[in-house]
């Protein structure tokens, strides 16, 4: 497997990139706000194209991206959950084209990664996240000052690397997220 992975946590209003190490060390991170007016198509596409660039500058093979789930929970916004499928899909759709491997995690494996119940909000999952990634206490720096979004994008990110480490192989951990989505 080659290191380091990329998590993103997709979103047209702040969409975040972290890279971790094998350390894990968290190596870098960037949010990434959509333009506020204009069509949703030009927004998005403006958004995908900022993330892709910021990516090509970094030293990744494999990408871990949050597979959207939206409409559940308290609060059910349906505008929020199709604009963030829609990022998803498109960043997904960018990343692949760019001939980055990419895989489509579940939230639910996230919350396994940090041996959680499925159902534990998230910041429970954020609060295990900090504390994996020696990060109890510290600011995390970001371009859109959204804390909260990197850690999630980190733990995206070490998701991606236990579903590798645990299939093998990119191809593998791949099928095995095929898989967990039909189950």
């Amino acid at each position: 497997m080659s290191l380091p992975i990329l998590g993103v946590d997709p979103g047209l209003v702040l969409t975040v990139v972290a890279q971790i190490d094998e350390g894990p060390i968290l190596v870098e991170s960037y949010g990434f706000a959509a333009k506020r007016e204009g069509p949703l198509e030009v927004r998005v596409d403006d958004l995908v194209r900022r993330v892709i660039d910021f990516v090509g500058s970094l030293k990744a093979d494999e990408v871990a991206i949050e597979r959207p789930v939206g409409g559940r929970g308290k609060k059910k916004n349906i505008h929020t959950a199709i604009t963030q499928g829609i990022v998803a899909g498109e960043l997904r759709r960018a990343l692949v084209h760019e001939g980055l491997n990419v895989l489509w995690v579940w939230p639910t494996r996230v919350r396994q990664t940090f041996k959680l119940r499925n159902n534990a909000p998230k910041v429970e999952v954020q609060k295990a996240a900090r504390l994996f990634l020696g990060l109890v206490g510290a600011k995390v720096e970001t371009g859109e000052n959204a804390e909260e979004a990197v850690i999630d994008a980190a733990a995206i990110a070490l998701t991606g690397q236990g579903v590798i480490q645990e299939a093998g192989t990119i191809e593998a951990a791949m099928a095995l997220i095929e898989r967990e989505g039909r189950g």
